[in-house]
């Protein structure tokens, strides 16, 4: 194993910001007058959501069984478009893994389906600086199980001690440091990238 810091980067509301509020998920019916992590938890609830995070439906499966669940009439084709449009440019994120790809390794962890990463893979050119993301739709598992954490040390040849692990929630950077690792939970990227100099030179 490399003993050289390596980072690894959480995707949705890191890499790429996210806006809840828009294609798909604005036709959920869920109460965003609480606030849009509340609306979130509210969707999220529903099992099927882990289980094409997980991989145990494909695409079709979960078209179908969402259809199903909120009664929403919509094509495969237009479903896909609707899926994805709750990305977002994260301001200043490319240039930080640009900087940070100079000189260390980089990981990406995300819990996320294939249908969102075939988008991302084509849209955000943030993600060429991950040469070997760990995605829970092809590990079969979603953070914070501490075996996902393993296999993302594993990805940038490091011993869990060795890594850096940024995201914005809390319970994923504790399970992170669960097993090591020098846990950032995001604000911004301005604060990310504050943290991460406490930690090493670029």
């Amino acid at each position: 194993m490399n003993t050289k810091k390596a980072i690894i980067f959480d995707l949705g509301r890191v890499l790429v910001n996210i806006d809840i509020t828009k294609g798909l998920f604005a036709l959920f019916d869920a109460d965003f007058s609480q606030g849009v992590d509340n609306a979130v938890q509210q969707i999220m609830y529903n099992p099927v959501f882990k289980k094409f995070n997980q991989g145990s439906l494909t695409p079709e499966q979960f078209y179908e069984d969402i259809k199903k669940i909120f009664g929403i009439e919509i094509s495969f084709k237009k479903f896909k478009v609707e899926w994805c449009k709750i990305f977002l440019v994260m301001p200043g994120m490319y240039e930080l893994a640009e900087r940070l790809s100079k000189n260390y390794r980089l990981g990406l962890l995300s819990d996320t389906d294939p249908i969102h990463w075939s988008f991302l893979k084509e849209n955000y050119p943030v993600l060429k600086f991950f040469a070997n993301p760990v995605l829970s739709f092809q590990a079969k598992k979603t953070k914070p199980d501490i075996e996902i954490f393993q296999l993302a040390a594993r990805s940038v040849d490091a011993v869990p001690e060795n890594c850096i692990y940024i995201d914005d929630l809390p319970k994923n950077v504790a399970g992170a440091e669960s097993i090591g690792m020098k846990g950032i939970k995001f604000i911004s990227p301005e604060q990310a990238a504050s943290e991460l100099a406490k930690e090493i030179t670029f």
